[in-house]
């Protein structure tokens, strides 16, 4: 197993008065964002090797097994670059680097699920009463599904070999992601009409995105609402401070 976390989020202006230029170099109780990503993917995911996507300018953890990878600014073709030409293995975890309270036990939870079940994909999927029972009053995302409200969580688990075979239909879909005709032509009205007006479950999404893509999804809803909860501006820390204090 092999990491990868993505780290070159630039700070905005108010993270950059707490000192930092890149907001995975923010400190949570003196650990900074990213090396608390690249510590839970060796220590939960047993990811020997762990790449960086980040400008020179941000430091590697000071951990055995650090790999810097190829960047220059175009996130997810940097990642599929990365994926396809400097890493080896048959699976890998990915971490977004800017989830402060990312942890080794959801890490291995979802590490465990996706060897277990012998799938392409894990996508965790966080269920919003989970989210606000952990997070009260903070905002996110949800995706009205027959079986619950969902937010998404920034760890996955990938065949690495599945993603090197879809990766012009990957690059593709992001260059798609805001046009909407075009996301309909791909998915179908179908599949549209029923995300629409609640008709969709997570089985459904399962088969219909592993249908498209020609893999095995599996949409995993899990009880670790710090995998969904990620740092944008310093407002965001306020939805920490109980459980970390971000100034330490």
């Amino acid at each position: 197993m092999q990491g990868l976390v993505g780290a070159g989020a630039i700070a905005g202006a108010d993270l950059r008065e707490l000192g930092v230029d890149r907001v995975p170099l923010l400190k949570i109780n003196g650990e900074t964002i990213l090396s608390r990503a690249c510590r839970c993917l060796q220590e939960g995911g047993g990811c020997a090797d762990v790449f960086v996507m980040a400008p020179p300018e941000v430091p590697l953890p000071d951990r055995p097994g650090m790999r810097r990878g190829h960047y220059t600014g175009a996130f997810v073709h940097d990642c599929l670059d990365c994926i396809r030409t400097e890493m080896d293995g048959e699976y890998l975890l990915f971490s977004a680097g800017d989830v402060p309270l990312i942890s080794v036990e959801s890490v291995a939870a979802i590490a465990q699920a996706g060897l277990e079940s012998g799938v392409d994909l894990i996508y965790p999927v966080i269920a919003r009463e989970s989210m606000e029972r952990m997070f009260p009053g903070g905002k996110r995302t949800y995706a009205p599904l027959r079986d619950g409200r969902f937010t998404g969580g920034n760890v996955f688990f990938v065949n690495r070999h599945w993603i090197v075979d879809r990766e012009p239909m990957l690059r593709e879909l992001f260059e798609r992601r805001k046009d909407v005709l075009a996301l309909a032509r791909m998915f179908g009205i179908g599949c549209i009409f029923r995300l629409l007006f609640r008709l969709a479950d997570l089985a459904y999404i399962e088969r219909r995105i592993g249908g498209i893509l020609d893999g095995k999804l599996r949409a995993l809803p899990l009880d670790f609402p710090e995998i969904g909860a990620d740092l944008d501006k310093a407002a965001d820390l306020e939805l920490f401070r109980d459980h970390l204090d971000p100034w330490g």
